[in-house]
């Protein structure tokens, strides 16, 4: 009776947080009336959602779309080992044997000590800051990133030495500043950073552009599959991300071809998406760009993923290299969304299966209603 009272409790805290989630979204709510916004928030859309899906002008669409209340409860998806993904430092020991796709991680700094990182050992560093100095001199640019999980390209700082001066996020900045703002990190990762191929430098240069694959596990094969894959573009040279979160946007990449769809952007003052075949920034021609080597990408991706069995639900961050690709991250609870503004992603059997197969009765009552 204890436990069952306990568990009712916890999912009802889950389900009042998640509805604390969506009800902050920025939207236009003014023309909405109270028993309309309670209808669309019944199926667990938000009122951004609604309007970004279409929804409003085919109801019938609430069927295909998954909603983020559903997307909510029903995480985590990898159960007792979601964790694991939280901790990027992890990334060399899950992909063990796959060290040509992972970048290089150089130090890792904790709330009092820097740990130097070799050959996937952490060795104690006492000599202060110097050392972490001289590595971005010496490679020019380094990623300093937060250790454990961090969201939508947030605590995320390119670190660069050009001209004997240093910059964060290209800006320019003393190297006593520098060094106070190292010493400031708690739990921080810094990296090799990625030299991007030249369509996607020439798409966006001001940020390093990401390919977002999800891999979901079937249990009728028992092997991961590929359920969509979306590349991200920047759009603002101030901040040097992709994310759709910092402004960024996205092209839906056709899984047989490789090659790029239309790229999107989200308007979030009038709730809708602009549509291009050119970057908007750039005006470098997007739609029907050739991905280099994504049959490589494809496979190589699908052997890691069957390689973790117990992590049914993985977002794989990928940039496209000269040589082949390189594995960013791997996140826990990818965004369903940012497939979802491209198209309904449910229409394939196999992702419809596996969303009512691996979530909770909790969550199933806001799924495709």
């Amino acid at each position: 009776m204890y436990k069952r009272t306990l568990k009712s409790y916890k999912s009802l805290k889950k389900l009042i947080k998640g509805y604390r989630i969506y009800l902050n979204e920025d939207t236009k709510t003014n023309k909405i009336s109270w028993i309309k916004k309670l209808l669309i928030r019944k199926k667990g859309f938000s009122l951004w959602e609604y309007y970004a899906y279409q929804i409003d002008k085919d109801p019938s669409l609430s069927k295909k779309y998954i909603s983020m209340l559903f997307d909510y409860l029903s995480h985590p998806k990898n159960g007792r080992f979601n964790n694991i993904l939280g901790h990027k430092y992890y990334l060399p020991y899950l992909l063990n044997g796959y060290d040509e796709y992972i970048p290089e991680q150089y130090y890792i700094i904790l709330d009092k000590d820097i740990l130097c990182i070799r050959d996937n050992a952490y060795l104690k560093f006492q000599t202060g800051l110097e050392s972490i100095l001289a590595t971005i001199r010496q490679n020019k640019k380094v990623i300093c990133k937060a250790a454990v999980e961090s969201e939508g390209g947030r605590d995320v700082y390119l670190i660069e030495f050009n001209n004997q001066n240093y910059f964060i996020n290209r800006k320019i900045i003393a190297p006593d500043k520098l060094e106070r703002f190292l010493k400031l990190r708690r739990n921080h990762l810094i990296t090799e950073y990625v030299h991007q191929h030249e369509y996607a430098k020439r798409i966006f240069p001001h940020s390093t552009n990401s390919i977002r694959i999800l891999t979901l596990w079937d249990k009728s094969t028992n092997q991961p599959f590929i359920a969509y894959a979306v590349h991200r573009f920047g759009n603002n040279p101030d901040f040097p991300v992709d994310n759709m979160t910092r402004g960024g946007g996205s092209s839906y990449i056709d899984l047989c071809s490789g090659k790029l769809e239309k790229y999107i952007w989200i308007d979030k003052k009038n709730i809708a998406l602009r549509t291009f075949e050119q970057h908007p920034s750039t005006k470098s021609q997007v739609e029907g760009v050739q991905i280099p080597n994504w049959i490589l990408i494809k496979n190589t991706v699908l052997k890691m993923a069957a390689k973790l069995p117990f992590l049914i639900y993985l977002g794989w961050d990928i940039v496209c290299t000269t040589k082949g690709f390189k594995i960013l991250e791997i996140n826990s609870n990818p965004s369903i969304r940012l497939a979802q503004l491209h198209k309904p992603i449910t229409n394939d059997r196999r992702i419809d299966e596996f969303f009512r197969q691996n979530s909770n009765k909790l969550s199933l009552r806001f799924y495709c209603k």
